[in-house]
């Protein structure tokens, strides 16, 4: 029997934003617009950190090599 790994328990809109370096505001904004995941507890907004990971990783522009 395998033993699960200890869960990160989910995150409120300010501290996602918090982890996110993000404003509450634009974290709402792509919730409406379907890009990122969310729990809805009621009125109440929770994340889990490796969907924040995730929606991050996903817009990652990579560098551009230095032209001479």
């Amino acid at each position: 029997m395998t033993i699960p790994a200890m869960r990160q328990p989910p995150l409120t809109l300010t501290e996602a934003a918090a982890y996110t370096n993000l404003s509450g505001r634009f974290l709402r904004r792509e919730i409406q617009r379907h890009r990122l995941s969310v729990v809805r507890l009621g009125r109440t907004l929770r994340f889990d950190a490796r969907d924040l990971d995730a929606y991050l990783a996903s817009n990652r522009v990579p560098m551009q090599a230095e032209s001479p």
